[in-house]
């Protein structure tokens, strides 16, 4: 039965300058309302010169709009009647033509899908598919007016909710809980609109440089010579490669905080030796669920004593209690997760007693632990299995058997009135009416760190558990500590403003081509909520990948932020060495455009952070105003300087590709491209990538480096590109790539660069670091930049000169070259320190267009000269 929720008169809207909040809930307003941090960056105003906010008349039926000021409607709920009942809210608003977000799902295209698709929003473990509800909670979506303005809408709720959406331009709105609460956020470009939203709910966190390297993981590697092989093998074919990492097969019978001393003794030792001698780095995976069943005949290595890490949390009381209908008041509440034993505890994350046992035992598994000789020196944190996840319904039975609707009290928390469609997919006969499917039960108690009660539901708090402010953020800090650098921590589950902490990978998908285009999406996705670290399991998780479609993968892998080739239990091992030479051949070209194009990458990472600004992007955040761009979903940018048109079809070696108006250069051979539809040549080992107009991008040399401890001590690059006015901008953002918040102490070097008039200058706005130590070796280099390559010069260069420390000298003729396309490229001869200002003058022939100063035959011997000078093979 739906209680109806009396004395509903409180509207409250709270202005500000590019955004509005309007909350509408009961008179005493003590509903719940999610403990995320929300920050304010500006100051509450009468009147915005962005938007105008409009309530009914006393008289009329109640609707309030926010409307741009020439009347285009962002918000306005005249459509639909206004539900509000204890576990039954309902609001419908009026929206715009082109939707983007709603998640986690997995979409079949970019733009939403409007006839009448009703999507769940609930954080739920589910393997990845099309269209269903999967980990993390997103009620947020960007929209697109016909001229391309754009604007943002939060429902900033935690419960589980649906969203319809209709071909009538209406947006309808349904949880079961909390308050009708909505972030209006005006724009009006999409990038705005990010920078918006973030500015509220909180910026990426800054990874460290680290992160951003080629990583491997498998679930299923069964001991430590394995892995030792896998790594062997793709080094000794030249794959680049930062990270490794263990899944939960390194565990003791999968209990976090342990390791098999059968199959991985000396996991510990191996570690140390590749991170010393390999330069690599380590992440360790950790589940949330602790074991409360390691007692007696079960006891914790046989050795008749408890299982420590989970009596610490215990005497810490740190895990979520039952509920006061359970029968069970004051105790530890049960699931069934690994290691498939029917006692398991969950974590009260939003305890700070909980938070200090956690970083407690995160800390003492670094340094030893119980079981080991010595601790295991992991870098980074993957935190996986926090929807979180249960294995049963509820409380398993004795036997660990799965009780479905007997597994938690039945009350209005367990059995709403109203199940979502996020819970439909999963009704049978056994759990028709139950919410706590593949949960715990919603009556669990938890810490509110709003109201410090610690007396608060599950039900209320279920979506939040492995966001940024509950599981995330004790594990970076406690990561942090442990290392004493800047730490990397992945999550599956998020809720808005997760990225504060965590990365995201996109779950479990599979080895199967509509994946590539749906978890390519995924990321594009989940870049408009705020997230600058995400990625795909590459080739897949589920099923045998086969060598085609890893291929394919891998060539858009790299372009992910986080890239990661991971696959599961029980499926053929598909690292790139596995495949044959041909394949580690073209694996290690493009990871080498990737290492080279990593400067870049982490200015994105730093822009990020800092401003908010996307890095992974769709078309139409660059190109609103176009609307061809507003489908296009099978090509995306870093940012809005490079752009990728990746193979996602089987047996194709063409890509239907969409160069917005503007200048463009493929990435290769600096050969400039027409505006427009264009179909390009992708052979097998080939992925198209551009170059757009006007930027600058930031580059270092790869050379014969395997990792980025090495590659940060090659010399510096410029790419650059011009738009129609000859002129192009961009900057560097450098800093030791390990430090704690380097940001807030200050601790960076920014230089920017612009090209205008025949002349390249720097200009350095920040400097705290001009060289770069190696980790382990010690060795110091001065970072300066020795090549730069320019596309898109008006006319032929008949001279070049450099303006540095007050002296100007000019570049010998045997330093550069002037390709038949107008490519220029200085290979030799710069030695210019990166914190140091210069300018460099191009000086133009008599002739007034491009032309080639050698003949083709001479231009492809020269680029390849370059190519070797990058340690890449350019194609």
């Amino acid at each position: 039965m739906i209680t109806s929720l009396q004395n509903l008169n409180k509207l409250i809207v709270e202005k500000y300058e590019t955004y509005v909040r309007i909350r509408i809930t009961d008179e005493s307003d003590t509903r719940f309302e999610p403990p995320a941090v929300l920050d304010s960056p500006e100051a509450m105003v009468t009147d915005s010169e962005n938007y105008k906010v409009t309530v009914s008349a006393e008289n009329e039926p109640f609707s309030i709009s926010v409307t741009r000021p020439d009347g285009a409607e962002l918000f306005n709920t005249a459509d639909g009647p206004l539900v509000y009942y204890d576990q039954f809210l309902q609001l419908t608003t009026r929206r715009a033509p082109a939707i983007y977000g709603f998640g986690e799902t997995m979409h079949h295209q970019i733009q939403n899908e409007i006839d009448y698709v009703t999507q769940g929003v609930w954080a739920r473990d589910e393997s990845v598919a099309f269209d269903k509800n999967l980990y993390g909670h997103q009620p947020y979506s960007l929209a697109l007016e016909n001229d391309g303005r754009a604007s943002g809408l939060l429902f900033f709720n935690a419960h589980p909710m649906d969203v319809v959406k209709t071909p009538e331009a209406t947006l309808t709105f349904r949880a079961i809980g909390g308050q009708l609460d909505f972030f209006v956020f005006a724009g009006p470009s999409p990038e705005d609109v990010t920078r918006q939203y973030t500015s509220v709910i909180g910026r990426s966190y800054l990874f460290p440089y680290w992160s951003l390297g080629f990583q491997l993981c498998r679930w299923g590697y069964q001991n430590t010579k394995e892995v030792r092989d896998l790594i062997a093998r793709n080094q000794q074919l030249g794959i680049p490669q930062d990270i490794q990492y263990v899944d939960i097969d390194y565990m003791d019978r999968q209990l976090d905080f342990t390791l098999d001393m059968d199959n991985y003794p000396d996991l510990p030792e191996f570690m140390v030796d590749t991170q010393k001698n390999s330069n690599m780095r380590w992440i360790l995976i950790i589940d949330p669920a602790i074991s409360a069943e390691e007692h007696g005949e079960n006891a914790w290595q046989d050795e008749g004593k408890d299982y420590p890490t989970y009596t610490r949390g215990e005497e810490a009381n740190a895990f979520i209690k039952y509920g006061k209908e359970d029968g069970h008041e004051e105790e530890v509440l049960l699931g069934k997760v690994w290691p498939f034993l029917p006692a398991t505890a969950f974590p009260d994350f939003f305890r700070p007693s909980a938070q200090q046992w956690w970083s407690d035992e995160i800390v003492r598994f670094r340094t030893g632990f119980e079981g080991a000789s010595k601790g295991l020196t992991f870098d980074g944190i993957w935190i996986d299995m926090n929807e979180p996840t249960n294995f049963d319904a509820g409380e398993p039975g004795q036997e660990g058997e799965n009780q479905w609707e007997e597994g938690c009290a039945k009350n209005k928390w367990n059995f709403p009135p109203y199940i979502p469609v996020s819970i439909e997919e999963a009704r049978n006969d056994k759990n028709a009416n139950i919410l706590f499917q593949k949960t715990i039960c919603m009556d669990g108690l938890q810490t509110n760190p709003n109201t410090g009660s610690d007396s608060e539901l599950h039900f209320n708090l279920h979506s939040l558990y492995g966001q940024g402010y509950s599981e995330g953020q004790p594990t970076l800090d406690a990561c942090e500590l442990a290392t004493g650098e800047r730490c990397m921590v992945v999550s599956r589950s998020t809720f808005p403003g997760a990225q504060r902490t965590v990365g995201h990978w996109l779950g479990d998908n599979k080895s199967q081509w509509d994946h590539i285009k749906g978890q390519m999406i995924g990321s594009m996705d989940f870049s408009l909520y705020g997230f600058s670290y995400t990625g795909p399991d590459i080739c897949g998780f589920f099923d045998d990948s086969e060598e085609q479609l890893c291929a394919r993968w891998t060539q858009l892998g790299a372009f992910f932020p986080y890239s990661r080739n991971h696959n599961g239990n029980y499926n053929i091992q598909q690292d790139p060495a596995v495949w044959g030479e041909e394949f580690a051949a073209m694996t290690r070209n493009i990871l080498q455009h990737r290492y080279r194009l990593l400067p870049y990458l982490y200015t994105l990472m730093y822009r990020a952070s800092v401003f908010g600004d996307t890095v992974i992007r769709p078309l139409f955040a660059n190109w609103p105003e176009d609307k061809t761009t507003h489908t296009i979903d099978e090509q995306m940018m870093w940012a809005d300087g490079l752009l990728v048109s990746p193979v996602l079809t089987q047996d194709t070696t063409e890509v239907n590709a969409y160069f917005p108006e503007d200048r463009w250069f493929d990435y290769y051979t600096g050969d400039e491209m027409t505006s427009g539809a264009q179909k390009l040549d992708a052979p097998l080992n080939f992925i198209p990538i551009h170059l757009r107009g006007g930027k600058i991008l930031p580059v270092q040399h790869p050379l014969e480096a395997l990792t980025t401890m090495d590659s940060r001590m090659n010399p510096l690059g410029l790419v650059i590109s011009l738009d129609k006015d000859f002129a192009a901008s961009g900057e560097l953002y450098w800093d030791t790539g390990v430090s704690i918040d380097p940001i807030g102490k200050e601790e960076y070097s920014l230089i920017n660069f612009s090209f205008a008039d025949n002349t390249l200058s720097s200009t350095v706005e920040k400097y705290a670091i001009k060289e770069e130590t190696h980790k382990n070796s010690g060795d110091k280099v001065l970072l300066q930049f020795e090549s730069i390559e320019i596309n898109g010069l008006e006319s032929s260069i008949s001279g070049i000169s450099i303006e540095f420390n007050g002296a100007s000298a000019g570049l010998s003729s045997d330093s550069w070259v002037q390709e038949a396309n107008g490519r220029l490229i200085i290979s030799a001869e710069l030695e210019l320190p990166m914190t140091e200002e210069f300018k460099i003058v191009f000086t133009p022939s008599s002739e007034t267009t491009t032309t080639a100063t050698t003949t083709t035959s001479d231009a492809s011997a020269l680029a390849a000269s370059f190519a070797v000078a990058f340690g890449l093979l350019f194609m």
